[in-house]
């Protein structure tokens, strides 16, 4: 009886150290997301949120889990599984966002840290006003691109751009007449395009 207490002790204490020996235990995953300029300069201070689904992100639902960049500009998270995620960056008090460029994540890789580098820009507003007292409705195109048409008395407000200099040329649909406008927008400002 008292071989049997001792064997079970033993085994009972490799059952519990055992486990703890394990050479082949997985690492965590983890993700740092380093928010940089155009430049190439890190970006401390801004807030980035991941999403698990493209769904989540497009409707600002579901957040999965949040940080802000440090002076280094890296925002970091530990032990999250390895999938693809999707992400919004913002430093509201400069307008500096992620809208104009990549908003996803490769696919993570298991059990390693991840190191994802995001380029973020600054931006600006731009609101169009028709004020055609003839009532015609103008096409109206940014940097020789068509955007959008626009009827008499209607408003397009607060288009988010990335700051610069842009061209914009509004043509009268079914008529002569065309404006070209060259507004700046600058981060967080809002530039007004009337017309006719």
């Amino acid at each position: 009886m008292q071989k049997y207490k001792k064997l079970l002790w033993i085994l009972s204490l490799l059952i519990l150290v055992l486990p703890a020996c394990r050479k082949d235990q997985q690492n965590p995953t983890n993700l740092v997301i380093q928010v940089v300029d155009d430049y190439g300069n890190p970006q401390s201070g801004a807030s980035v949120t991941l999403y698990q689904t493209q769904y989540d992100y497009n409707n600002n639902i579901n957040v999965y889990a949040s940080a802000f960049t440090d002076q280094n500009g890296n925002a970091t998270f530990n032990n999250i599984n390895a999938i693809i995620y999707f992400y919004y960056i913002d430093r509201s008090n400069d307008c500096l966002n992620n809208n104009f460029t990549t908003y996803y994540t490769p696919s993570l890789s298991t059990g390693v840290t991840n190191n994802y580098p995001v380029v973020v820009n600054e931006t600006g507003f731009i609101t169009f006003n028709n004020n055609s007292p003839s009532g015609s409705s103008y096409q109206i195109s940014i940097n020789n691109v068509y955007y959008q048409t626009l009827n008499a008395g209607y408003t397009i407000k607060d288009i988010a751009e990335p700051t610069g200099t842009y061209t914009i040329v509004v043509t009268q649909v079914g008529g002569t007449n065309t404006e070209t406008f060259y507004p700046v927008v600058t981060a967080c400002g809002t530039v007004v395009v009337n017309f006719p």
